[in-house]
Protein backbone atom coordinates (compact mmCIF):
# COMPACT_ATOMS: atom_id res chain seq x y z
CA UNK A 1 0.00 0.00 0.00
CA UNK A 2 1.12 3.41 -1.02
CA UNK A 3 1.19 5.95 1.72
CA UNK A 4 1.24 9.69 0.82
CA UNK A 5 1.01 12.76 3.30
CA UNK A 6 -0.82 16.51 2.87
CA UNK A 7 0.08 19.32 5.18
CA UNK A 8 -2.19 22.01 5.75
CA UNK A 9 -0.13 25.27 6.98
CA UNK A 10 -1.76 28.50 8.30
CA UNK A 11 -0.26 31.54 7.82
CA UNK A 12 -1.12 34.45 10.05
CA UNK A 13 0.35 35.18 13.51
CA UNK A 14 -2.77 33.52 14.94
CA UNK A 15 -2.30 30.44 13.90
CA UNK A 16 -5.69 28.86 15.35
CA UNK A 17 -7.54 31.29 13.14
CA UNK A 18 -6.02 31.34 10.11
CA UNK A 19 -7.06 32.83 6.90
CA UNK A 20 -4.07 32.29 4.00
CA UNK A 21 -2.54 28.58 3.26
CA UNK A 22 -0.51 27.35 1.05
CA UNK A 23 -1.68 25.58 -2.18
CA UNK A 24 0.13 23.90 -4.72
CA UNK A 25 -0.45 23.58 -8.49
CA UNK A 26 0.29 20.20 -9.49
CA UNK A 27 2.03 18.91 -12.29
CA UNK A 28 1.93 14.88 -11.37
CA UNK A 29 0.01 12.72 -11.47
CA UNK A 30 -1.59 13.38 -14.41
CA UNK A 31 -4.64 13.28 -12.87
CA UNK A 32 -3.81 16.62 -10.85
CA UNK A 33 -2.26 18.57 -13.28
CA UNK A 34 -3.50 22.41 -13.28
CA UNK A 35 -4.96 21.67 -10.27
CA UNK A 36 -4.55 23.03 -6.64
CA UNK A 37 -4.01 20.59 -3.65
CA UNK A 38 -2.19 21.03 -0.27
CA UNK A 39 1.85 20.74 -0.56
CA UNK A 40 2.73 16.69 0.49
CA UNK A 41 3.76 13.63 -1.35
CA UNK A 42 4.95 9.74 -0.85
CA UNK A 43 6.10 8.72 2.31
CA UNK A 44 9.41 7.04 1.67
CA UNK A 45 10.15 3.79 2.88
CA UNK A 46 11.12 3.24 6.55
CA UNK A 47 9.78 6.96 6.70
CA UNK A 48 7.50 8.26 9.47
CA UNK A 49 4.27 10.43 8.20
CA UNK A 50 5.15 13.48 10.16
CA UNK A 51 9.19 13.19 8.72
CA UNK A 52 7.24 13.05 4.86
CA UNK A 53 5.33 16.32 6.12
CA UNK A 54 8.91 18.22 6.88
CA UNK A 55 10.68 16.76 4.15
CA UNK A 56 7.43 17.27 1.44
CA UNK A 57 7.04 21.31 2.99
CA UNK A 58 10.43 22.13 2.69
CA UNK A 59 11.08 20.60 -0.93
CA UNK A 60 8.01 21.78 -2.11
CA UNK A 61 7.29 25.28 -0.50
CA UNK A 62 10.75 26.06 1.67
CA UNK A 63 9.15 26.09 4.55
CA UNK A 64 10.35 24.78 8.09
CA UNK A 65 7.47 22.76 9.69
CA UNK A 66 7.16 22.63 13.44
CA UNK A 67 4.83 21.28 15.69
CA UNK A 68 3.56 18.63 13.01
CA UNK A 69 0.13 16.82 14.07
CA UNK A 70 -1.66 14.21 11.74
CA UNK A 71 -5.51 15.06 12.25
CA UNK A 72 -6.71 12.74 9.97
CA UNK A 73 -7.00 10.27 7.06
CA UNK A 74 -7.71 9.68 3.43
CA UNK A 75 -7.97 6.00 2.65
CA UNK A 76 -8.53 4.48 -0.69
CA UNK A 77 -8.20 0.56 -2.06
CA UNK A 78 -4.24 0.80 -2.29
CA UNK A 79 -3.16 3.89 -0.92
CA UNK A 80 -3.41 5.69 2.08
CA UNK A 81 -2.74 9.88 2.64
CA UNK A 82 -1.78 10.84 6.31
CA UNK A 83 -3.43 14.12 6.94
CA UNK A 84 -1.37 16.79 8.71
CA UNK A 85 -1.50 20.40 9.97
CA UNK A 86 2.00 22.09 10.98
CA UNK A 87 3.25 25.42 11.89
CA UNK A 88 5.74 27.58 10.53
CA UNK A 89 7.98 30.57 12.01
CA UNK A 90 5.68 33.60 11.92
CA UNK A 91 7.54 35.65 9.26
CA UNK A 92 8.05 32.37 6.62
CA UNK A 93 6.97 32.94 3.06
CA UNK A 94 6.69 30.39 0.63
CA UNK A 95 8.87 29.65 -2.63
CA UNK A 96 9.26 28.01 -5.02
CA UNK A 97 11.22 25.23 -5.05
CA UNK A 98 10.81 22.52 -7.67
CA UNK A 99 8.62 22.88 -10.91
CA UNK A 100 5.20 23.26 -9.50
CA UNK A 101 3.92 26.91 -8.65
CA UNK A 102 3.42 27.80 -4.92
CA UNK A 103 0.46 29.81 -4.19
CA UNK A 104 -0.22 31.47 -0.75
CA UNK A 105 -3.61 32.20 -1.14
CA UNK A 106 -7.11 33.26 0.99
CA UNK A 107 -8.96 30.45 2.38
CA UNK A 108 -12.26 31.38 1.16
CA UNK A 109 -10.91 32.45 -2.35
CA UNK A 110 -9.07 28.34 -2.17
CA UNK A 111 -12.58 26.73 -1.33
CA UNK A 112 -14.53 27.94 -4.18
CA UNK A 113 -11.77 27.83 -6.83
CA UNK A 114 -12.49 25.46 -9.41
CA UNK A 115 -9.11 24.08 -9.39
CA UNK A 116 -9.12 22.74 -6.10
CA UNK A 117 -9.12 19.27 -5.83
CA UNK A 118 -12.75 18.30 -4.13
CA UNK A 119 -12.18 16.95 -1.84
CA UNK A 120 -10.18 19.71 0.08
CA UNK A 121 -13.46 21.66 0.23
CA UNK A 122 -13.56 18.99 3.38
CA UNK A 123 -10.49 18.30 4.36
CA UNK A 124 -9.19 22.27 4.73
CA UNK A 125 -12.12 23.23 6.98
CA UNK A 126 -11.23 20.09 9.04
CA UNK A 127 -7.92 21.41 9.33
CA UNK A 128 -8.94 25.03 10.22
CA UNK A 129 -10.82 23.35 12.88
CA UNK A 130 -8.07 20.99 14.54
CA UNK A 131 -10.52 18.37 14.03
CA UNK A 132 -8.38 14.87 14.91
CA UNK A 133 -9.17 11.18 14.13
CA UNK A 134 -11.27 11.37 11.09
CA UNK A 135 -10.83 8.69 7.79
CA UNK A 136 -12.57 9.59 4.34
CA UNK A 137 -12.70 6.43 2.86
CA UNK A 138 -12.78 6.37 -1.30
CA UNK A 139 -14.34 3.65 -2.04
CA UNK A 140 -13.84 4.09 -5.81
CA UNK A 141 -17.26 4.19 -6.91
Amino acid sequence: MNQYVLCFVPLEPDHYRPTRTVLIEKIKPEWQRGKLNLPGGKVELNEHPTAAVERELMEETGLYAKHIRILGKLTGPDYLVHVARCLVPIDSKPVQMEAELVHNMWIDEALVHPRLIPNLRLIIPLCMAGVTGWTIQDTGQ
